[in-house]
C-alpha cells in the first residue's frame, strides 16, 4: 500500500501495514502483543530493528512451526531421548529469544542444561518438559490471537 506521497508503506512507513500502524480500527501489533504473557514486545521489536511487519512474518512462522506436528518436545522415558531432548529444547530456545520470549528461553535453557549433567534425574526432566510445554502452548495461544488468527 501507497502512503498519501506514494511512497510504499502506508501511514506507518516503510514496512508497517495500516493495521500495524493502529488504523482502521485494527490495534497495532504492539498492543497485541502487550497483551500477550510471555512476550517483551519492546525487545522483539528491538530485535528486528523496529521492523513490524519483519516481526509479524516471524511470529506467523513461530505459531506455524512450533504450534505444528511438524515440532515435539517430548518428555524422556530414557537417558538415551536426552540428546534429542537437548537439540529440541536449543532450537526452541533460540527462536523464543528471536520473538521476545524471554522467560520461555530461559526455562529452556535451565532444562537443556539439566539435560545435558551427568546422570540427571529422568522425573526432573519429566517435569520441566512437562512445564516447558504447558508454557509454549499458553504462548501459542497467546500469539494467535494477537495476530489474529
Amino acid at each position: 500500500m501507497n502512503a498519501p506521497d506514494g511512497k510504499p508503506g502506508g501511514a506507518g512507513g516503510p514496512g508497517r501495514s495500516d493495521a500495524a500502524s493502529g488504523r482502521s480500527g485494527v490495534p497495532s501489533l504492539e498492543v497485541a502483543l502487550a497483551a500477550v504473557d510471555g512476550i517483551d514486545a519492546q525487545a522483539a521489536l528491538r530485535a528486528v530493528g523496529g521492523r513490524v511487519a519483519l516481526l509479524e512474518r516471524m511470529l506467523r512462522k513461530f505459531v506455524e512451526h512450533y504450534g505444528g506436528s511438524a515440532f515435539s518436545l517430548a518428555a524422556p522415558t530414557h537417558l538415551d531421548q536426552l540428546p534429542a531432548l537437548c537439540a529440541s529444547c536449543h532450537a526452541l530456545r533460540g527462536a523464543c529469544a528471536a520473538i521476545g520470549a524471554n522467560a520461555l528461553a530461559g526455562a529452556l535453557q535451565q532444562l537443556e542444561l539439566a539435560a545435558m549433567a551427568p546422570a540427571p534425574p529422568l522425573d526432573e526432566l519429566v517435569g520441566g518438559t512437562i512445564r516447558v510445554r504447558g508454557d509454549l502452548q499458553r504462548l501459542l495461544v497467546g500469539l494467535t490471537r494477537a495476530l489474529g488468527h
